[in-house]
C-alpha cells in the first residue's frame, strides 16, 4: 500500500528494485498501481522476503561518479557516461569516460556526490554513485561504497591513473594511500547484444582483439550456444574495452572493434 501511495503522491511511473541486488537484477518500471503486485512477485522470486526500494522514475542521461575516500576526505576521480537497454530491464551495455556532459552539469554532479559522501560519513575506500540528469537537474539514484562494476574500476585506472583496489590496500597497510588523478585520455566499453536463437557461426574475435586501442575483447561464444534475452548484467555475452586520446576516440575504437565481430544467430 505504501508503494501505491508513493506513486499516487509523486506520480507514476515508479522504479521498484530489491535493496540487496546488483547488476540490474529485478529492476521494474511500474506504470500504475496495477503493476505493483506483479513487480513485487518477480522481485520476491529472486529475493525472498526482501524489502524493495521504490523510487520516482527519472528520465535523462545517466552517469556514475567514481570517488575515493580516506579518513573522511573525498576525491572525485571521474564521471562516466552510461548506456542501458532502457525499459523493461535497464541493463547496462556501455560506459564512456570521461563524461560528455557539459562542465557546469559535471560540477553540479561532483558537488552532489561529495555532499552525499559527507552525509553518510563514508570514511575509507571507493564509492560508486549513480545519477540521472533530469530536465530539473541531477538526481541521485543510488550509491555504493565499492568500485563500479562492468570494469569501471579498470576504466578509472586507464583514464585517471588510479588503481582504487591498490589504493585501498595501501591505505590499510600504510595508513596513507597515495591517490593522484592524472588525466590520461579516454576509455569506452561495449557489451555484446544479440537476438534470441542459436549461434551458428562466430568470426572476427581475433581481429577485434587486435583492433586499434583495444585493451581486451572478452567474448567467448561458441557455435551451438543458445542466446536468450538478457535481463541482468550477469547474463550478458561479453565485451570489448578500448582506449583513445579522448572519450570520443575511445568510443570510435571500441565500436570499430565490435564491428569486426560477426556472430550469426538462427
Amino acid at each position: 500500500r505504501q508503494i501505491i501511495d508513493l506513486g499516487n503522491t509523486c506520480g507514476w511511473p515508479l522504479i521498484l528494485k530489491p535493496a540487496a541486488s546488483s547488476g540490474s537484477r529485478q529492476i521494474h518500471k511500474v506504470l500504475s498501481a496495477d503493476g505493483v503486485a506483479p513487480a513485487l512477485s518477480a522481485i520476491h522470486s529472486d529475493f525472498p522476503g526482501a524489502d524493495p526500494i521504490a523510487e520516482k522514475f527519472v528520465a535523462g542521461p545517466e552517469v556514475s561518479v567514481e570517488a575515493f575516500s580516506w579518513n573522511g576526505r573525498h576525491m572525485i576521480l571521474g564521471v562516466t557516461d552510461k548506456i542501458t537497454t532502457g525499459a523493461p530491464y535497464f541493463v547496462e551495455i556501455g560506459h564512456n569516460m570521461p563524461s560528455a556532459l557539459t562542465p557546469d552539469i559535471i560540477e553540479r554532479i561532483k558537488a552532489m556526490t561529495l555532499a552525499l559522501l559527507e552525509s553518510i560519513e563514508h570514511q575509507h575506500g571507493p564509492s560508486h554513485t549513480e545519477i540521472i540528469v533530469s530536465d530539473d537537474g541531477p538526481v541521485i539514484i543510488e550509491s555504493h561504497t565499492r568500485t563500479g562494476g562492468d570494469r569501471i574500476f579498470e576504466m578509472v585506472e586507464l583514464v585517471c591513473g588510479v588503481d582504487m583496489i591498490k589504493a585501498m590496500l595501501e591505505g590499510l597497510y600504510c595508513g596513507d594511500p597515495s591517490v593522484s588523478v592524472k588525466m590520461l585520455g579516454g576509455t569506452a566499453i561495449r557489451f555484446l547484444t544479440l537476438p534470441e536463437g542459436i549461434i551458428s557461426a562466430v568470426a572476427g574475435l581475433e581481429q577485434a582483439s587486435a583492433s586499434v586501442g583495444v585493451v581486451r575483447c572478452d567474448i567467448d561464444l561458441k557455435v551451438g550456444t543458445v542466446i536468450k534475452l538478457f535481463r541482468n548484467s550477469g547474463e550478458r555475452f561479453g565485451y570489448a574495452l578500448a582506449t583513445g586520446a579522448t572519450a570520443q576516440e575511445a568510443i570510435d575504437n571500441v565500436n570499430a572493434a565490435m564491428g569486426k565481430i560477426t556472430i550469426t544467430v538462427q
